[in-house]
């Protein structure tokens, strides 16, 4: 069974995955923001940081809306392609 998140369906699934990356990212180090300010999955180690920071989020995630939003932001980057825009 496929387990991975359904891909983005339009631009404004993206953009507003990118401004949740944008609002939990943890510095402009990390790979959240550095996905988010170049819309470029630069690697799959930068993948697989992103992933890692997206797990760190759920576990300070309150809100049943973060995690909606944290889930958009799960499928924009298993759905990207490495070097490319989204």
């Amino acid at each position: 069974m496929n387990t991975a998140p359904t891909a983005p369906r339009n631009r404004l699934e993206i953009e507003a995955a990118i401004q949740t990356m944008y609002d939990w990212h943890g510095g402009q180090s990390s790979a959240f923001y550095s996905f988010a300010s170049t819309r470029i999955i630069h690697s799959e180690d930068h993948r697989q940081r992103c992933l890692a920071e997206l797990k760190v989020c759920r576990g300070e995630c309150k809100d049943v809306m973060d995690l909606a939003d944290l889930a958009s932001v799960e499928s924009l980057i298993h759905h990207a392609i490495v070097g490319q825009l989204v």
